[in-house]
């Protein structure tokens, strides 16, 4: 018998896991808010951005901007991998988080595919905050690269 020839490289297929959780988080607040690293490993592509068990309502606020204007608070922040609003993005600062659901999954251009991090933590980081009291989970699953 003769030996196969192997003709391409297959990369091995690897299972999504949850990679970061926050619990709790306030989304009145404008200060980092760490989401905690739960996989084994250094690097990972995170994938997905779930929001679960919201509780009080994220919402718009019109103010008075300057007696003449109105100004709308959207609630608007992202997922950094780093304080300060720097390191890689996985969700972009432009973001509004208003008008969230109890349970959703943010639509997936929302998350850079194939950008692979090294991060201990990730950071929400509210540019706006919520008018109306309102905290949340958000969970960050992905691919472990190693």
């Amino acid at each position: 018998m003769q030996a196969r020839k192997s003709v391409g490289f297959a990369a091995p297929v690897a299972a999504e896991q949850m990679l970061f959780i926050g619990r709790g988080l306030d989304f009145t607040l404008t200060t980092d808010q760490e989401l905690h690293k739960v996989f084994d490993g250094g690097t990972c592509i995170p994938t997905r951005v779930y929001v679960l068990g919201r509780a009080g309502e994220v919402v718009n606020a019109w103010r008075r901007f300057w007696k003449l204007a109105y100004h709308e608070d959207r609630c608007v922040g992202g997922l950094h991998a780093s304080r300060c609003k720097t390191g890689p993005t996985i969700v972009a600062g432009s973001y509004a988080w208003a008008g969230l659901q109890a349970r959703c999954l943010l639509a997936p251009p929302l998350v850079p595919l194939a950008r692979v991090i090294a991060a201990t933590a990730l950071y929400l980081s509210l540019i706006t905050p919520s008018a109306a009291a309102c905290t949340a989970d958000i969970f960050v699953s992905g691919l472990v690269i190693d």
